[in-house]
């Protein structure tokens, strides 16, 4: 009776088994019935009763197989993903869900971007674009910077090819776009964040496949702050609040930048011992040397930035140019020049600077100040009367007036100023340093210009031609790289950061033209009208008074300090580098006592060669502190004392090595300082850098 229910009990069992198995695992069930066939028929006794029970735990672990087979399927990576109850790897600001348990993760914070990789070979970039500059920004907790107008990229590599992805913005969800994965597992995108994402601390979360299938979620703490563009009619209409919002901090890569562009161009704008002759020197053979005071120690400078003049007109032919003047403008602007050189060699320099223009404009020169002192008191009223860079229309006009004339752009710092404090605009040390910092922007391009290269030379000159396209270009090139550095630095002197304040390409760009201009103007009212020119400008200058110039070095030296503490704040470094802006400059008063090693001289760089070798040397030193001390708390200042390394090893050369005799000028000499002048072109435009 046994054996029937047994076998019955079997078959159906093996009918079940056949069923479940045939529609998934069909070769599993040709190997499972013959094995169960053999198997049973001979333990069909009593004893062996437990066997079907052997028998039915097969149909679940063969059911287990479909399920496996699913994997085909990608999660899905398009979706927003709430990683709080997931395990992650988490470094600092960042986090990636999805990773086996002994994984790692890894942050670097790089100049334009900050790099996330894995143990699993993931590694994601993310970086903010703003207009045309790429820039990373961190605030004090380490977290990435963005401002609604701007773009944040992702680019990296590790993805499963030819899958999707996408990223959102959190706490709300807040699809920021999808990329698409390549062949090698590359992708690359960049989303606009746009005006309806709240500002404050939020989470950008990548979502991707990861090659094995499974899916990886990258997070990373981001702070969105509001633009300056809504900011700004708030402040203008309130009349509660006189405190403009805070500028965002600059990373410590883009002061690095800033710092070694700024000493560079302290560097190659100081007059050196193998200088052409005075610029103001006057030519007459009668009259000794050492009577004449030079127009470049006349000048003045900016922070050891050496002002000089332009070859003081001695042509003998008749003017071909007659324009109608104000004498008593000539006289007036002439006395201010005279007045002062003993004393302020910078004021005396300014107040003759437009000479060339009062030559050939006339009694319309005063069209000039009269625009600056409009555009001073019209900006003043701009900014509600808040320190800070005013619209991109009245700063394009400040960089066209003061290239032309300084003197007008000292009189748009005058009005200016007196608006502000009439509004009470000064409210801070921050107020001051900021309107000190537009004040210089205003007028020194064009000294610094005129410093790098004459804007004028006399015609007689050996190699006059080859000598006026160098001027030409390298005067406009670095009065521009002048301007640009020192825009780039308002909104951390002021504390604000309009929006146009990421325009410095523009700015250099009318610079430049302005300089450019100025250049030819100042040639023409040489070669046209060479009797008024000396008329209008000052002849000659008197030897300053004794004490001027250390009274002069510690002013600028105190200035210098005052600008440079917002960048790396008050501390060690800032005493530190003070003492080397300042020694080395009273150690130079008496390097004419030292011995000359002419040998040493005439193997150094000279001219072009020396200005371009200063740039390239000082950019590529700034580059190297920033990559052995990038990820160092103290980074900047370390930076601060060592860039000014290069410029105090030329200075300390310059002292021993002052004179020797002259190389030729061949066409080969002058095809390689063609070579060398595009490469210090391609230098100012950070395309080598």
């Amino acid at each position: 009776t046994v054996a029937p229910t047994t076998t019955t009990t079997v078959a159906s069992t093996t009918t079940t088994i056949a069923t479940t198995t045939t529609t998934t695992v069909a070769p599993t069930t040709t190997t499972v019935a013959p094995t169960t066939t053999t198997t049973i028929a001979p333990t069909t006794t009593t004893p062996f009763a437990p066997v079907p029970t052997t028998t039915t735990t097969v149909a679940p672990t063969t059911t287990t197989v479909a399920p496996t087979t699913t994997t085909t399927t990608l999660p899905n990576s398009l979706v927003p993903n709430d990683t709080s109850g997931i395990e992650k790897k988490v470094e600092g600001i960042a986090s990636i869900a999805g990773m086996a348990k002994d994984g790692w993760v890894k942050v670097d914070k790089g100049e334009t971007s900050l790099t996330i990789t894995t143990s699993d070979g993931l590694a994601i970039k993310i970086g903010a674009k703003v207009k045309s500059s790429v820039t990373l920004r961190l605030n004090t907790r380490g977290m990435p910077i963005f401002e609604a107008n701007d773009f944040i990229t992702i680019a990296g590599s590790g993805l499963k090819p030819f899958t999707p992805a996408s990223t959102w913005l959190f706490s709300t969800p807040t699809k920021l776009g999808e990329l698409q994965v390549d062949s090698n597992g590359n992708f690359s995108e960049e989303y606009s964040i746009g005006d309806a994402v709240a500002p404050g601390d939020h989470t950008a979360q990548l979502n991707g496949i990861a090659p094995d299938g499974t899916l990886r979620v990258v997070e990373v703490a981001v702070e969105i702050i509001p633009t300056p563009e809504v900011v700004v009619p708030a402040i203008a209409k309130s009349s509660t609040s006189k405190t403009p919002p805070p500028a965002p901090p600059l990373s410590n890569s883009a002061t690095i930048a800033l710092l070694a562009s700024a000493l560079a161009l302290l560097a190659v704008s100081r007059k050196s011992p193998d200088a052409a002759p005075a610029q103001n020197e006057a030519t007459n053979n009668d009259i000794p040397k050492e009577e004449n005071v030079e127009r470049e120690e006349a000048g003045g400078d900016i922070a050891s930035v050496g002002a000089a003049y332009g070859v003081h007109s001695n042509e003998l032919r008749e003017d071909r140019i007659r324009t109608p003047r104000f004498e008593w403008v000539d006289l007036l602007l002439n006395r201010i020049a005279s007045s002062f050189d003993r004393v302020s060699p910078m004021i005396s320099r300014i107040a003759d600077d437009g000479a060339h223009v009062r030559t050939l404009l006339g009694f319309m020169w005063l069209l000039l100040p009269l625009a600056a002192i409009t555009t001073g008191i019209a900006s003043a009223f701009d900014t509600d009367f808040i320190v800070m860079i005013p619209s991109l229309k009245f700063v394009i006009a400040i960089c066209i007036l003061g290239a032309i004339d300084a003197f007008a752009g000292m009189l748009f710092t005058l009005s200016f100023g007196i608006a502000l404090l009439l509004g009470g605009g000064f409210t801070s040390v921050d107020s001051v340093r900021g309107f000190l910092g537009i004040a210089v922007f205003s007028f020194a391009p064009p000294l610094i210009a005129a410093a790098t290269r004459p804007f004028r030379r006399d015609s007689n000159e050996d190699q006059i031609h080859w000598k006026r396209l160098v001027d030409f270009v390298l005067g406009a090139l670095f009065g521009a790289w002048a301007a640009g550095c020192m825009f780039s630095a308002l909104p951390s002197l002021t504390t604000y950061k309009p929006i146009h304040s990421d325009r410095t390409d523009l700015i250099q760009l009318v610079v430049l033209l302005t300089i450019a201009s100025r250049w030819i103007f100042e040639n023409v009212a040489r070669m046209y009208a060479p009797q008024r020119l000396r008329i209008v400008e000052v002849e000659e200058f008197r030897e300053v008074m004794p004490m001027q110039p250390f009274t002069s070095l510690l002013i600028r030296t105190a200035m210098f300090l005052f600008v440079a503490a917002p960048f790396i704040g008050i501390n060690w470094a800032l005493w530190v580098g003070g003492a080397m802006f300042f020694v080395p400059k009273v150690v130079g008063k008496f390097a004419d006592k030292f011995p000359n090693f002419a040998l040493v001289h005439r193997y150094l760089p000279h001219n072009l060669f020396r200005v371009v070798v200063m740039l390239f040397v000082a950019l590529w030193w700034g580059m190297l502190i920033n990559d052995r001390y990038g990820e160092s708390p103290n980074t900047l200042l370390y930076a601060f004392v060592f860039l000014s390394v290069p410029g105090i090893a030329l200075g300390i050369t310059d002292w021993f090595a002052r004179d020797s005799k002259e190389w030729p000028s061949t066409a080969i000499s002058k095809l390689l300082g063609v070579v060398v002048l595009v490469v210090g072109v391609l230098c100012v435009r950070g395309v080598i850098f």
